[in-house]
């Protein structure tokens, strides 16, 4: 009867104790969560946007832009939050553009020109941003001119 007691109490501790590991393990993920949005809500407050890149590592965290702005040379705000390392890798302002996601580890950055030289210019500039080189590769007329 001792024994079953024994055995019994001891299931119990061990079960209590797994328990407590998966909780600290939920709470420190959640807290990894909220510490990428913790940061854009301080630098952009609520007009902010998450996206997450295509594997899921890291985090393009931008300021919302008002299109009712007359204002044509807005700045659009943004960093990219990694994941796994739980910092901020890059960041930037730049005026009259878009920020999309072209890669895993790579930004689609879409710049309106200020001045348009020939009616076959499209006005945009159009450059990839790789984040773990820190280059980026300029598309013009599907050359690719590396900076």
């Amino acid at each position: 009867m001792k024994f079953k007691f024994i055995i019994y109490f001891f299931t119990v501790i061990f079960y209590a104790y797994s328990c407590t590991g998966t909780k600290d393990t939920v709470t420190k993920n959640k807290h990894e969560i909220i510490s990428y949005k913790d940061l854009a809500f301080q630098r952009y407050g609520n007009d902010t946007i998450f996206t997450l890149s295509p594997a899921g590592m890291y985090v393009l965290c931008q300021k919302r832009i008002n299109k009712d702005n007359l204002n044509p040379n807005i700045l659009s705000e943004f960093f990219v939050y990694d994941l796994k390392k739980n910092k901020i890798i890059y960041e930037d302002k730049i005026s009259n553009s878009t920020i999309t996601w072209f890669s895993d580890a790579e930004l689609k950055i879409s710049v309106q020109k200020g001045i348009i030289h020939s009616s076959s210019d499209n006005g945009k500039i159009i450059y990839i941003y790789n984040l773990k080189s820190h280059k980026k590769n300029i598309i013009q007329d599907k050359i690719i001119i590396n900076k």
